[in-house]
């Protein structure tokens, strides 16, 4: 087993949402009352943000200068200096492109996805694009490319499919191309480079080529109790993560998607699902405490982790921060 080394740990007193900047290492989170507040890479808090409201979407900028918050009625976006700027409506999602000098939204009708290029410093429209939804009322989610020009819609029906949209920015007109003819698939993960791209499904992770699409790997998984899960990413030029349904995670070799070794979080390794969840002391298998991880900054990721409490509705999240050996 391949181990990540801790650099640092908070333990929160809440469970809480998670948005990274790649580019410095910073980490926000909010509390459950809408307070958001900004860590730096040893997980000490830099700035607060009281919110207006519990958000359900927020992003920050790669610099850390900006935190943008989707509410149920507004996108609002707040500064380093507590200014705030707020658009009026109802947003689904929120990201930022790699410099921080556009901010993408989308929203939905139930039968389309209205996906906009914004000034992130004056929330001004900059390009727009309407684009078909095959399912009807799905979630949105919207990921940025290493190319500032480019940002990744990811339309979402749970069970009944999702697909991926490649946006682009021409001038004052946003492109959109469906990316791969993929029918059921995770968010994308792009490499450094923006030149291939990773996807996984329950039982299997892809490796593609960017833009065209065209398929470089597989990796084939046959656990049937414990399938693929979403969080996937790169760490480094030549090795991905990607965790499972029960919170283990696998490294695998990149171009070639052969599996290296299961990994773990130093003081997070696999162990009976009922010793990481009290409430679940009927349930056979192998586990971890890990909710979720994402990048955060060089060669870092940030991962979430429960935190059992007497209760399910009384567990909080410990946040830590690591490096893959």
């Amino acid at each position: 087993m391949i181990l990540g080394n801790v650099i640092a740990e908070l333990r929160l007193g809440y469970r809480t949402q998670v948005a990274t900047s790649s580019a410095t290492g910073h980490v926000a989170v909010c509390s459950p009352q809408g307070h958001a507040i900004v860590l730096d890479s040893k997980l000490q808090e830099v700035a607060g943000f009281p919110l207006s409201g519990k958000p359900d979407y927020f992003a920050l900028s790669p610099d850390a200068t900006m935190l943008a918050v989707v509410l149920k009625d507004s996108l609002q976006v707040y500064a380093k200096d507590q200014s705030v700027m707020i658009v009026p409506g109802q947003f689904a999602c929120c990201a930022f492109n790699a410099d921080a000098s556009v901010l993408c939204t989308s929203r939905q009708d139930g039968e389309s996805v209205f996906a906009e290029y914004r000034d992130p410093h004056s929330l001004r429209g900059l390009a727009a694009a309407t684009v078909d939804d095959p399912f009807g009322d799905s979630d949105t989610m919207v990921f940025h490319h290493p190319d500032p020009s480019l940002f990744c819609l990811w339309i979402a029906a749970g069970q009944d499919g999702q697909i991926l949209v490649t946006l682009r920015q021409r001038g004052d007109v946003l492109e959109a191309t469906r990316l791969t003819d993929l029918v059921e698939t995770t968010p994308p993960t792009f490499a450094a480079s923006g030149r291939t791209f990773l996807v996984a499904q329950p039982d299997r992770v892809i490796h593609y080529s960017f833009p065209a699409g065209e398929k470089l790997a597989e990796f084939n998984w046959e656990d049937e109790e414990d399938s693929l899960a979403e969080h996937l990413h790169f760490a480094g030029e030549n090795r991905a993560i990607i965790n499972t349904t029960e919170g283990r995670m696998l490294m695998l070799d990149v171009p070639g998607l052969t599996l290296l070794d299961e990994f773990a979080v130093a003081g997070h390794e696999p162990r009976p699902i009922r010793d990481c969840y009290p409430s679940l002391s009927s349930e056979e298998g192998i586990g971890t405490d890990l909710q979720s991880f994402q990048p955060c900054g060089k060669n870092s990721f940030v991962s979430t982790h429960s935190v059992a409490g007497q209760t399910p509705s009384t567990s909080t999240d410990l946040l830590v921060v690591w490096k893959p050996s």
